[in-house]
């Protein structure tokens, strides 16, 4: 959430608005944040209080994936409206709705029959999905023009304005005519490679979530399970508590499965280690800011 703080910042918002807005639009998606950090943790400190097998992760997500898509469906609604008022809400209510619902849905589904960890990941994708696919049969009444202006080339003043005399010419943008426009796309391959991170991710944590292989990461050696030394508490019943083991699923941990899908993200995209990407953002003492050798 602070880094979409601090994205919304250099946007321009104020800092107690770009807060603002951050903490409404993380009210629904944050019981499954981090990967389900705190589903698992709940899972993990309920059943060394409860000895009922059903309370883990799976069933503890499921429940609250049955809550929460309710919540979801009018975040992007209050968004708009904290952003910009009746306005904004009067305009753009059919990308909210549709951003809502669609986020709803996939955090029922994710939840409920795909991966409890990747509930954020799944649902927000879908919406941003869903959102483009709107936006190509539906506008706003006042929509940007996001197009580049394209480069003014030689010649184009005379050709622009013919008969202008020079200083006339100079005055004028392109010679006086109309700013020309660059619309650009994005090929597929281009798109195929912004999202081949997210699909990877979903890709990993949908095979390691598949029964079978669930199961068989669950054991040793890609699951150890120890006691704490030192810890001998006893329940009411004289039995030892299953809170003092301690279980660690190096392999199976979502960390783990992150690192993973990291490396062959970068097999994906050709990103070779230790090798600096230039760009607009680069700055003056990096390597690329230095000028070659003659």
């Amino acid at each position: 959430m602070a880094v979409t703080v601090v994205m919304l910042m250099a946007l321009g918002f104020p800092p107690i608005r770009a807060a603002a807005v951050a903490l409404i639009a993380n009210t629904a998606p944050v019981v499954f944040g981090a990967l389900a950090t705190p589903i698992v943790t709940l899972a993990t400190v309920t059943s060394g209080a409860v000895d009922d097998p059903r309370l883990d992760t799976d069933t503890l997500g499921a429940m609250v994936g049955r809550r929460t898509p309710l919540l979801a469906v009018v975040v992007p609604l209050v968004l708009v409206a904290v952003i910009d008022g009746r306005r904004g809400v009067r305009q753009t209510w059919p990308a909210a709705i549709v951003a809502g619902v669609v986020f709803a849905i996939g955090q029922f589904v994710a939840s409920n029959y795909i991966s409890v960890p990747l509930t954020d990941i799944v649902a927000a994708l879908l919406a941003a999905a869903a959102v483009v696919l709107l936006l190509r049969f539906w506008r706003p009444v006042e929509s940007p023009d996001l197009r580049e202006p394209a480069p003014p080339g030689p010649g184009d003043a005379e050709a622009a304005a013919p008969g202008l005399g020079d200083a006339e010419a100079a005055a004028s943008p392109a010679g006086g005519g109309a700013v020309g426009t660059l619309e650009r796309r994005d090929s597929g391959r281009e798109v195929a490679r912004a999202y081949a991170p997210y699909l990877i991710i979903i890709a990993i944590f949908s095979i390691a979530n598949i029964g079978v292989i669930k199961d068989a990461l669950a054991q040793e050696p890609w699951t150890v399970k120890f006691p704490w030394p030192g810890r001998e508490v006893l329940g009411a019943d004289g039995e030892p508590l299953a809170s003092t083991t301690f279980t660690l699923g190096w392999l199976p941990a979502a960390g783990t499965l992150m690192i993973l899908a990291g490396v062959l993200t970068a097999l994906v995209l050709r990103i070779r280690p230790g090798r600096e990407r230039c760009g607009p953002t680069s700055t003056p003492t990096s390597s690329c800011g230095t000028p070659s050798s003659p």
